[in-house]
């Protein structure tokens, strides 16, 4: 059995390029500075929280992030950033660090949160038992201090046994990262593994796929007329759309994990004695394979032509946001690296599942990077007044980022 056990080991370390030694015993030099870490980024992580940095606040996203860019450069990192446009605020931020391995490494967090000005204040930085609280800790500022802190882990133990290192941040992800997605796939494209660090799932949990996000939006034109008087005359386009969803409603794909959910209505401020002329509404789509989009708006398209209020119209548009994270062999086995790593070093389980929303994770995936998400601390409630995180999960991920580093490095 432990030869067969051996040899399975053996061949996944070679599909992967990653080092056997991710097996050996727990380096006991880096989990003692993960340890006493812990204070400094507690302290660290205060900061930031108490920093409102929503996605369009531009004041503490900037004042936010210029702490970042001193933060990268204080740990030797050669740093570039650049402003996005508006609506957007804030800076898309890359920060390298060359060393003298192979593996080039990509480590991907955003700096915004969805919270408004004011909130810091009203709910700051606290600590009960073992558990953080404020607004963005879990979403992702402690993620970003965990990927910050491994950093500096690695500089302590003089590691450099990688060719490429790079911290990635941006500042709209919470806006499905419009400004800086293509800047995240053309840094994406020249890392071959891409750790992300949302927050870990309940369960201490990280993520093998998550799916792509689409708006399916319906309009309908009819007719206006007098709701009491004329109604005949009118082409009424509230009922028309009515129609169309219910047709439309066996859009998704069960086998493919494709949904499509209609969720928003809406129709023109027409007074209620008015056959509407104008009905709109719009829905959430999820999928797993990008193939999928063209799919739904090909059978959409087909169903919409059974009209049941006759000289109405139909018009359907798809906006594609993030592509779909698909569920891979190549990031399946480095999961199992990091598993190994967590249960034969720190004596812990490492799960995995995946997850219907998308993040920053599957753009670097869909250009060809090996991507895995969740390497942030495990997070509860995520845009809630009450989000947090648990901190007995800060260390041992703090170690297993530098470890599995370490092996995707060399």
């Amino acid at each position: 059995l432990k030869k067969k056990i051996l040899i399975s080991l053996l061949a996944l370390s070679m599909f992967t390029g990653i080092s056997s030694n991710a097996y050996a015993a727990k380096h006991e030099e880096l989990y003692n500075l993960a340890t006493q870490q812990k204070t400094q980024y507690l302290t660290e992580l205060e900061k930031y929280v108490n920093i409102d940095s929503g996605s369009t606040y531009e004041k503490g996203l900037k004042e936010y992030q210029e702490i970042l860019i001193n933060r990268l450069k204080d740990l030797g990192a050669q740093v570039a950033y650049k402003e996005v446009k508006k609506p957007q605020a804030g800076y898309n931020i890359q920060a390298t660090f060359t060393g003298q391995g192979k593996g080039s490494v990509l480590m991907l967090i955003h700096a915004d949160t969805v919270f408004a000005a004011g909130t810091a204040a009203q709910r700051p930085f606290k600590v009960e038992g073992n558990y953080a609280y404020g607004p963005g800790v879990s979403d992702a500022k402690g993620g970003m201090v965990l990927a910050l802190n491994s950093v500096e882990l690695l500089n302590k133990i003089n590691f450099k046994d990688y060719g490429k290192l790079t911290i990635l941040i941006n500042p709209d992800e919470e806006r499905s990262s419009l400004e800086s997605r293509d800047f995240i796939k053309e840094v994406a494209k020249t890392h071959q593994y891409t750790l992300c660090f949302e927050p870990g799932i309940h369960g201490d949990k990280v993520m093998n796929w998550r799916k792509g996000i689409g708006r399916l939006t319906m309009e309908v034109k009819g007719r206006n007329a007098h709701a009491g008087i004329a109604p005949q005359d009118g082409r009424n386009a509230t009922v028309e759309l009515a129609h169309q969803i219910l047709q439309l409603r066996n859009l998704g794909d069960s086998k493919k994990m494709t949904t499509v959910n209609w969720t928003l209505l809406d129709k023109t401020k027409t007074p209620v004695n008015v056959i509407p002329d104008y009905a709109w509404a719009q829905a959430d789509v999820r999928l797993m394979y990008n193939d999928e989009y063209e799919r739904i708006m090909k059978d959409a398209q087909k169903i919409v032509a059974k009209n049941l209020i006759p000289e109405t119209s139909v018009n359907l548009s798809m906006f594609q946001g993030r592509p779909p994270f698909t569920k891979n062999d190549k990031t399946d086995k480095m999961i199992a690296i990091m598993q190994n790593i967590y249960k034969e070093e720190l004596g812990r389980e490492l799960g995995v599942e995946g997850s219907g929303g998308g993040s920053d994770a599957n753009y670097a995936a869909i250009v060809g990077s090996t991507a895995m998400d969740g390497l942030g601390p495990v997070g509860y409630r995520d845009h809630a007044p009450d989000e947090h995180i648990d901190l007995e999960t800060v260390v041992p991920r703090m170690y297993l980022t530098a470890r599995i580093i370490m092996e995707l490095g060399k």
